[in-house]
């Protein structure tokens, strides 16, 4: 009990806008299985093809890029709070819509994909912007494990809550319009616990270059090696289930539930007890079971390597993003004062990069998925953990400007 009253002042010791965008995100978090497990598992039960959900998923990346330049523009004119409030709004309507179209139609599903795209832009875009202001080199460590740890267990506890529902309640349709209709209700909410606040705006000047410093472009690249690595927490499972797991659905999503929670709490206490100087080796020890888990279930393809590679997904992808946001963020405040540019360019870049990644990863899919869904699993996955190991030398490079004695 101390030790829980003890994390609770320690909470309430940080900044009122920190506290804010945490509490925003968790009841966001609420929502999310259905803007990712439940939005794929609808597709792909209609249609039973892993091909529209890649259609879909790269539809979705592709609005990121537009919308994150749109958003740009008018933070500086509304505000971060304001634009992340319309996302939540409009990701409601997107999710609505997923049910009212024809699911076998490409052009019908690229299109709400795109619109699901743009609102989670609108929310994701703000939120790093805000984390970037809202926070410092000292405590990004804490935030973004505090963050990802609220995801895994208010993500956990959701999924389940929706998936009893829809299969015991009322039929599967009626059933996802009213979790739908709560889904909305907490989105909402989320948008008022932000809007009663006020955050930083950003100054209105130019956010798009192509001219950077040597140790932007590293930054850049380190962003687009990122994005391979991604849509693994998405599409892993799927493709396990629909290649190896295919009698083993139950067993999957008790291993995921437990695991996740226990992530959860693990990620906490590495951001309460992790500094600054321990992010390089997380992201090289995140990044290297990865590949170690993807390219050892390439060569087995059993249950057993399966569910390993679940595990090391669980708790490993979310360490490699803590490690990863955390060095870019530092290098970005960096960067920021050579270039004397605003935040936001560095912002921008990142998604841009982070589309470039995800794109190529999804264009890798889909060209998997025309010889076997297997050769995914085979070939494409491994192929991109091991190009993924080219971020550990821009890692190292990017960690030498936190301690340049050494």
């Amino acid at each position: 009990m101390k030790f829980l009253l003890d994390e609770i002042k320690f909470f309430r010791s940080q900044k009122r806008n920190v506290r804010t965008l945490l509490i925003a995100m968790s009841i966001y978090f609420l929502t999310a299985p259905l803007q990712n497990i439940f939005s794929y598992a609808y597709i792909l039960g209609q249609t039973h093809s892993v091909k529209h959900i890649l259609v879909f998923m790269l539809a979705l990346f592709s609005a990121v890029p537009v919308i994150s330049w749109v958003a740009g523009h008018w933070m500086s004119r509304w505000g971060a709070e304001r634009l992340f409030a319309f996302g939540l709004a409009l990701s409601g309507v997107a999710l609505f819509t997923l049910s009212l179209v024809n699911p076998h139609s490409l052009l019908a599903i690229s299109l709400v994909g795109a619109a699901m795209g743009s609102a989670i832009t609108f929310i994701w875009v703000p939120h790093n912007y805000l984390v970037f202001v809202s926070t410092t080199d000292e405590t990004r460590n804490y935030f973004q494990s505090l963050e990802l740890s609220f995801q895994a267990i208010c993500t956990t506890c959701s999924s389940f809550a929706i998936g009893w529902f829809v299969s015991h309640v009322l039929s599967p349709e009626i059933s996802y319009r009213i979790v739908q209709g709560m889904a909305l209700l907490l989105t909402i909410a989320s948008a008022l616990i932000m809007l009663r606040d006020r955050f930083p705006l950003p100054s209105r000047s130019r956010f798009v270059f192509f001219h950077y410093t040597p140790l932007a472009r590293k930054l850049f690249l380190l962003s687009f090696l990122r994005g391979f690595t991604q849509l693994f927490a998405t599409l892993v499972p799927v493709v396990l289930v629909f290649c190896i797991l295919k009698q083993n659905e139950f067993l999957l999503g008790k291993i995921q539930s437990v695991g996740a929670l226990t992530a959860g709490f693990l990620l906490y206490l590495v951001g309460r007890l992790s500094s600054p100087r321990h992010r390089l080796w997380l992201f090289i020890a995140s990044a290297l079971m990865l590949a170690f888990a993807a390219c050892l279930n390439a060569i087995l393809q059993t249950t057993v390597s399966a569910f390993f590679m679940i595990l090391v997904l669980l708790f490993f992808g979310p360490l490699l993003d803590v490690a990863y946001t955390t060095l870019y963020l530092r290098g970005a405040d960096q960067v920021a004062k050579e270039e004397q540019r605003t935040r936001y360019t560095y912002i921008f870049a990142q998604e841009v990069c982070f589309y470039c990644g995800r794109a190529l990863t999804l264009l890798l899919f889909l060209v998997a998925v025309s010889f076997s869904v297997e050769t995914i699993l085979t070939v494409a996955i491994p192929l991109l953990v091991l190009l993924h190991l080219f971020a550990l030398p821009l890692a190292w490079s990017v960690s030498k400007i936190e301690y340049p004695e050494g």
